[in-house]
């Protein structure tokens, strides 16, 4: 029963990246059980599991933004490539405070790790978003009830990238976005 209620507790819909990843960490220590044997009771490939636990290396302040959708899972993922959590709460300020991608932040990673080579900067610059789109970003988020990220580039062309992690996150964007559109 312990099992069961495990399961269904790391499956729920609302759960964060954070929060899952505590799930699949009781799961593993309370039925002593391995990542890969987490991921097929609940149905995800192990590299899915194992990128949930990655994020509880984090420090709690990083952990607390992805909870409140500061920051993406891959943000988190990019920081993590940081080796001491100083230089991580500081990528993690700098992607909050200037609404950095997630390819922004691996780049910022890659510069300020000692793998990568001393003076030589990224092909890609760090642009900082404008704070009217870092506004209507957050706007749209609370619309939505998911994260969003707006990509403008010169003569106000772009994209709008809105995340969602499983079909009913889908089904429900579509009612918001489409409504009387199906999925089939």
């Amino acid at each position: 029963m312990l099992e069961l209620a495990l399961v269904e507790n790391v499956q729920r819909q609302d759960l964060d990246a954070v929060e899952r990843a505590h799930g699949f960490r009781a799961m593993m220590d309370a039925l002593r059980i391995t990542q890969e044997e987490v991921a097929k009771k609940v149905g995800l490939q192990r590299a899915t599991v194992a990128n949930h636990l990655r994020l509880l290396d984090l420090p709690p302040q990083i952990q607390e933004a992805v909870s409140k959708g500061l920051l993406s899972m891959g943000h988190a993922r990019a920081i993590l490539g940081l080796q001491t959590p100083g230089d991580q709460l500081n990528a993690m300020e700098r992607a909050v405070r200037e609404g950095l991608s997630v390819r922004q932040v691996e780049a910022f990673a890659r510069e300020g790790s000692p793998r990568s080579k001393p003076g030589v900067k990224s092909s890609k610059s760090l642009i900082p978003h404008q704070p009217w789109i870092v506004d209507l970003e957050r706007q749209i988020r609370e619309c939505l009830g998911t994260k969003v990220s707006i990509h403008n580039k010169r003569g106000f062309r772009g994209q709008i990238a809105i995340d969602y992690y499983d079909r009913s996150g889908l089904e429900r964007l579509c009612k918001i976005l489409a409504p009387g559109q199906r999925l089939d």
